[in-house]
């Protein structure tokens, strides 16, 4: 991820947040990922059939 020019994180949406996974990663690498990401592209995707999905991508941008 340091050396990558850019990263796509994407999770499906499991009652209405980002999936175990994706929370797991976030919870526990989100200081070191930030400094990682810092001065690069990053795209967030998001998965969703309900309004509920709005707040899937809430989490994801705040971890970009």
């Amino acid at each position: 991820m340091g050396e990558a020019d850019g990263i796509i994180l994407g999770s499906p949406t499991y009652a209405s947040n980002v999936s175990a996974q994706m929370k797991v990663i976030i919870d526990r690498g989100h200081f070191v990922i930030e400094q990682l990401l810092y001065i690069k592209y990053a795209i967030s995707v998001a998965t969703y059939e309900n309004y509920c999905g709005k707040n899937t991508s809430k989490v994801l941008n705040r971890l970009l």
